[in-house]
């Protein structure tokens, strides 16, 4: 018996083939019905005479499933044609013994399973596929008696002679050829990576999404900024209030006072106040104290910015000293300068001495 694996390949089942030898070989009669001819070197079939082959299955381990057998083929060899004809192959249903059976006590035959092509010459192999045979002894293999070789009923006239195991001048005796899945192998090492494919065809363009909900407008921001600033001097020991003023159609949100250089007469000047004016939404105001003796340079400027004119709100009070800036003396000196960008500058002064006295009165 031969087991030759045929293909294997790392992580798969690997095809695994062999032989299932003949174990025993005979042919019967019905010309001379109590003659046995188990110990022939050849087998007769055609005229009646059957030939009885039994196959060994040992080569196939216990619990081997039916599923794993492929293809499982008859290989016989002629070695001589009487008359063409086809040959008949049917499964043997009882048991039988070569060195007793004879055609008078034959085993039961069961009805034909393959038919071979037409066989016209000896000296050759013919194969028919018993696939089907061998899978039904797999699964109940005390069912295993063989088959049985006869002429088709289409060519009653079919006579040949095959080999049997005893013949030594040849030494062809029958077998089964049979193709299996082995169990699996272990997996191997990983392989190299292949080198990347070539890019594909680029895919149509989806459908557009819907459209997403709205979000809500946030509050606008100021609009048309404009910066004034300008410098003048206070006189020493004087106080004077400054009110810059965002030209009509405007609103002062910002400003800034302060000494104009980054010295140590900027320690002269004191800032009371720097704000708006609540009277009125254009103007700024900047309250300045000049603590020295000498004049002081001092800067201050208003930031307007453009808005709808619901929201400018400008003051209904007479511009005097007395209504815009709150506790001045009476002497105070008013002082209005018109900026060509239509800024209106107010500029309020008195002796830092008499305010002082204004308040103690107070």
């Amino acid at each position: 018996m031969k087991t030759l694996p045929l293909l294997t390949l790392l992580g798969i089942a690997p095809l695994c083939g062999g032989q299932l030898p003949v174990i025993a070989d005979a042919y019967v009669s019905p010309t001379v019905p109590a003659s046995n001819f188990g110990a022939l070197p050849q087998l007769s079939v055609g005229g009646g005479s059957q030939a009885l082959l039994q196959f060994d299955l040992s080569m196939l381990p216990p619990g081997f499933d039916p599923n794993a057998v492929l293809r499982a083929t008859l290989v016989l060899f002629v070695n001589r044609v009487g008359a063409q004809g086809r040959l008949d192959a049917a499964p043997i249903l009882s048991p039988w013994a070569e060195a007793t059976v004879n055609d008078a006590a034959k085993p039961v035959i069961g009805a034909t399973i393959v038919t071979s092509d037409m066989i016209t010459a000896g000296n050759t192999y013919i194969r028919m596929d018993v696939t089907a045979q061998v899978k039904s002894w797999v699964a109940a293999p005390f069912s295993a008696y063989g088959l049985a070789l006869r002429a088709n009923a289409g060519t009653p006239q079919l006579a040949l002679f095959a080999d049997s195991k005893e013949n030594t001048a040849t030494s062809h005796p029958a077998y089964i050829e049979i193709l299996f899945q082995g169990p699996a192998g272990p997996t191997g090492p990983q392989g190299l990576q292949g080198i990347q494919g070539i890019q594909g065809v680029r895919g149509a363009t989806g459908a557009t999404g819907p459209q997403g909900i709205q979000g809500i407008q946030g509050p606008a921001g100021p609009v048309g900024l404009t910066w004034y600033y300008y410098t003048e001097s206070i006189a020493g020991e004087q106080t004077a209030w400054w009110s810059n003023s965002c030209p009509t159609g405007s609103v002062a949100i910002s400003g800034a006072c302060g000494h104009r250089d980054a010295n140590g007469a900027s320690d002269d000047i004191v800032l009371n106040y720097v704000g708006p004016d609540f009277s009125n939404m254009r103007k700024w105001r900047c309250f300045f104290e000049n603590t020295s003796s000498d004049s002081r340079a001092i800067r201050s400027g208003v930031l307007c910015t453009t808005a709808p004119s619901g929201n400018v709100r400008e003051s209904a009070l007479p511009v005097n000293p007395d209504a815009s800036v709150e506790g001045l003396p009476p002497t105070v000196e008013l002082k209005t300068f018109h900026d060509p960008n239509g800024v209106v500058r107010e500029r309020h002064s008195a002796p830092r001495q008499q305010l002082k006295e204004a308040v103690r009165e107070k």
